[in-house]
């Protein structure tokens, strides 16, 4: 696809493209039917070696799941892992307990270079917690991976 192709089309709002990102590499591994417009996201601290982290999470009760979505800018948009992860430090509810799927990949640069897409910190409906960040958008987080948040939106206040 060339850039004058690329120019032409209409684009997903950030949110659902990242989302479909990360839903149809889900799908695709897993032969499941996963509906986008049932997930919500919110960012994420990435993990180590990637920039963008991301947590992609199904309304659903009757097929909840977690998408971790970690991704570098890049020459093209692609998925190069998608695996099951145990992660014991993460709160998931409706008994999924410590499993997660984890979707890594790259996203080709140029839309962020056009300003089509940010890929700045996303807090979502359901999502009170808000990170204290630095003044580039990156946010602040401890030696141990806990976020700086503030005091009045922290959910473990008041426990």
């Amino acid at each position: 696809m060339d850039y004058r192709e690329k120019e032409r089309q209409e684009y997903l709002p950030e949110k659902e493209f990242l989302i479909k990102f990360g839903v149809d590499a889900y799908n695709r591994k897993y032969g499941q039917k996963l509906k986008r417009e049932f997930c919500r996201i919110k960012s994420f601290p990435p993990s180590y070696g990637f920039k963008y982290g991301y947590q992609i999470e199904s309304n659903r009760s009757d097929d909840f799941v977690v998408i971790m979505l970690y991704f570098n800018l890049g020459n093209r948009t692609q998925e190069d892992i998608v695996r099951v992860e145990l992660i014991q430090n993460l709160h998931i509810h409706n008994d999924l307990g410590d499993e997660v799927y984890v979707v890594t990949g790259e996203i080709d640069r140029w839309y962020k270079d056009a300003c089509i897409y940010k890929f700045d910190w996303i807090g979502d409906e359901g999502y009170d917690y808000t990170a204290v960040m630095y003044m580039d958008r990156d946010i602040f987080q401890f030696m141990n991976g806990d976020l700086l948040s503030f005091m009045e939106t922290d959910p473990e206040v008041g426990r």
